[in-house]
């Protein structure tokens, strides 16, 4: 003790008081953040074990999982616990500093041997005047010893962290170990009490995955092949799909999905009728104790184009005016007539094409505007020959996501000869008196005349 005095003569009661007040303030923070660590730890441990507990009932307690309003309420539950506890214990906590009694009763209850001189001592503080200064230092000297020998760093009670550290840490791993062993998925019931408004399948034994091609469009009288990958099944179970059509006629018409030669995915196509799809319907797969989410199917009009009108523009030496054709594709017009083709398609069109003879090639394009589309083109005949040089032709358009028409109209093309003109002599006669045929032999004399008639007609004009 006569050491301790004489290596403290030195210091005065200033840097006594200065000592004391950095170790309470370095032992306030750290039960500060010790208290608030610990609070939050027990809300993560409180809301683990929650979950955990909303994970038993969803898997095992209620047939086909828990429904929106259970989920919500467990949510409700989850929520208003963390709000009260937050409340009562972890603003406080945040508002509140922390007496600088109650730091020194916590580096006294870690060290016994200080016999309270550093709680005396802030209990007299506030009595300085009723004692002699030199009794006042005294103590203030004895406590800044007492104080010097306690490392203030680790006086704080950290064992309900740790404890609370252990029971996280034992969640987690059960948590794990749950979710390797258990044929239901854990994670799955976490997400569906945290997000009861999501649609959300309860966990299964079986799962049911990567469906496709889920919702879809498709064409009128075309099919729909369904596929879904399929794990947890038993030897004796099998899939099943289910569909009903928009008006109520088909509910829930059962179709086995064929097994894959190999892997998970089964298949079926819709509909399990000859014909194709007629209208819009839905679907869900059905194995084991899983059910699918429903799936709607929208049947689309077929992909078609059509002749809206056909203007003629005949060539000039027939001297005929402009004539138009509503909805009439066939074509018949004078040779060398230019025709301009207008048509209109149920779809958008990103691109169009007239095809000659029906031989799938895209032998024009034609100038798109929405779902319309116009072409122009003259009529020929063969060379040497009577007969048109196309004798029909189709339309051809491609949707912008990429679809044909698939049944395109064939229309017929005529195309009509231009006759040459006629010219006969009608003067002088023929030999034989017919008009137009050789005229006779004439004699005439030296600055003689002869009168000649000619007569020229057109077949067609």
């Amino acid at each position: 003790m006569k050491s301790a005095s004489a290596g403290s003569q030195g210091r005065s009661a200033t840097d006594f008081d200065r000592f004391i007040e950095q170790q309470l303030a370095r032992t306030r923070r750290r039960v500060w953040s010790v208290d608030l660590i610990g609070a939050l730890l027990a809300i993560v441990a409180g809301a683990l074990v929650w979950l955990a507990a909303m994970v038993v009932v969803d898997h095992w307690l209620v047939t086909g999982g828990l429904g929106f309003r259970g989920r919500f309420v467990a949510l409700l539950t989850l929520f208003l616990a963390i709000v009260v506890y937050g409340g009562m214990v972890v603003l406080p906590l945040i508002l509140r500093r922390i007496n600088p009694l109650y730091a020194a009763a916590t580096i006294e209850h870690s060290r016994p041997g200080l016999k309270n001189s550093l709680i005396n001592l802030l209990m007299l503080r506030g009595r300085q005047q009723e004692l002699p200064e030199v009794v006042y230092h005294a103590i203030e000297q004895r406590a800044a010893q007492d104080l010097s020998a306690v490392p203030v760093d680790s006086v704080v009670d950290r064992s309900r962290l740790i404890m609370l550290g252990y029971m996280i840490l034992a969640v987690v791993a059960i948590g794990a170990l749950y979710k390797v062993l258990s044929p239901k998925d854990p994670i799955r019931s976490v997400e569906r009490v945290l997000a009861p408004w999501a649609e959300i399948q309860a966990p299964t034994r079986v799962q049911i995955e990567n469906i496709e091609p889920g919702d879809a469009e498709r064409y009128y009288d075309q099919r729909l092949g369904v596929t879904a990958e399929v794990h947890g099944l038993r030897q004796e179970e099998s899939v099943t799909l289910y569909y009903s059509t928009h008006d109520g006629q088909i509910v829930d018409r059962a179709v086995s999905m064929n097994p894959p030669d190999q892997g998970f995915r089964w298949a079926a196509e819709l509909p399990d009728s000859g014909s194709g799809l007629q209208q819009d319907l839905e679907y869900y797969l059905r194995a084991g104790d899983a059910t699918s989410p429903r799936y709607r199917v929208a049947v689309l009009t077929v992909p078609a184009i059509m002749v809206e009108r056909v203007e003629y523009k005949y060539p000039a030496y027939a001297e005929l005016p402009p004539r138009v054709t509503e909805r009439q594709g066939d074509l018949r017009a004078l040779e060398g007539t230019e025709v301009t083709l207008h048509a209109k398609a149920t779809h958008d069109i990103r691109a169009a094409h007239l095809d000659f003879d029906r031989d799938g090639r895209r032998d024009l394009p034609m100038r798109v505007n929405g779902r319309t589309a116009v072409v122009r083109f003259t009529l020929k005949l063969k060379k040497a020959s009577d007969r048109p040089e196309h004798a029909n032709y189709q339309l051809l358009f491609t949707t912008p996501d990429g679809s044909d028409n698939p049944a395109p109209i064939e229309h017929k093309i005529e195309v009509i000869r231009d006759l040459p003109p006629e010219i006969a002599i009608v003067e002088p006669a023929a030999e034989d008196g017919a008009t137009g045929g050789p005229p006779a032999e004439r004699s005439l004399g030296e600055r003689g005349t002869l009168r000649m008639a000619v007569e020229a007609s057109d077949p067609d004009f």
